[in-house]
């Protein structure tokens, strides 16, 4: 298979993921009604999610922003990323750079049958 034809593969691949449903071809977002949706999301469990970051990873966002400083930023941090995230939750509208994607393909490996585990 030709490199066009897996970006063709994997442009139709995640185009599909976030089609509607019963064959929909819109792209338009999928809106539940207020009696569908979750509650907010709550304080401690934006700070949850802060403790569980791992530290010395490299940040992978546009922003550079790595979890240590995420962490540094303690409660006012985690006030502002709940509130952010609510606003985000409540009105179901993402900031535009969080709605693109970079997709790295990793080639698959290859393990021979003959491999065998040398231990003790």
């Amino acid at each position: 298979m030709e490199k066009s034809q897996i970006l063709d593969r994997l442009r139709q691949y995640t185009e599909d993921l976030y089609r509607k449903p019963d064959n929909d071809n819109s792209m338009e977002p999928i809106v539940a009604s207020k009696e569908e949706r979750e509650p907010d999301i709550l304080l401690d469990e934006v700070k949850d999610a802060i403790l569980l970051f791992k530290n010395n990873k490299a940040a992978t966002g546009e922003d550079q922003i790595q979890a240590e400083l995420i962490k540094e930023a303690g409660d006012l941090g985690a006030h502002v990323i709940h509130k952010l995230r609510n606003t985000i939750w409540r009105t179901m509208k993402w900031p535009e750079q969080w709605t693109q994607a970079i997709f790295v393909l990793l080639p698959k490996l290859v393990i021979s049958k003959k491999a065998r585990i040398i231990g003790p």
